[in-house]
């Protein structure tokens, strides 16, 4: 019997900004913490570590925009605080049988999703 080499995890996404600090910035809104870091000679870049119990990648058709998305434990909190900063929302959250979700568009235009997980 052969042992079943485990699947590739995913470890990293690096996403080009104009604007790093600020990216950083808005993306701190959620809770996320980031670094300043510098590989050897490459650029400086924000950096953060997030814990993930499960990342899902998925292939979507070409005309289909980039999406970052994050499980919360409250996607009232975490969207009270982008409005407070004067972000707005995409739309007014959601729910569906995934749970309630509400997406943003990020400084880059990049739309990212906040969901809080079903009830049980």
């Amino acid at each position: 019997m052969t042992e079943r080499s485990r699947s590739p995890r995913f470890k990293s996404l690096i996403i080009p900004s104009s604007d790093p600090e600020q990216t950083a910035a808005w993306y701190s809104i959620a809770g996320i913490t980031f670094d300043e870091e510098q590989h050897g000679k490459g650029p400086i870049h924000q950096s953060a570590e997030l814990e993930a119990k499960k990342t899902l990648i998925e292939f979507y058709p070409e005309d289909t925009a980039i999406r970052i998305g994050f499980e919360v434990d409250s996607v009232e909190e975490v969207s009270n605080k982008y409005i407070e900063e004067g972000i707005l929302p995409r739309h007014l959250a959601k729910e569906s049988k995934y749970g309630k979700f509400i997406t943003f568009k990020d400084p880059n235009g990049i739309i990212v999703e906040f969901r809080e997980p079903p009830q049980s």
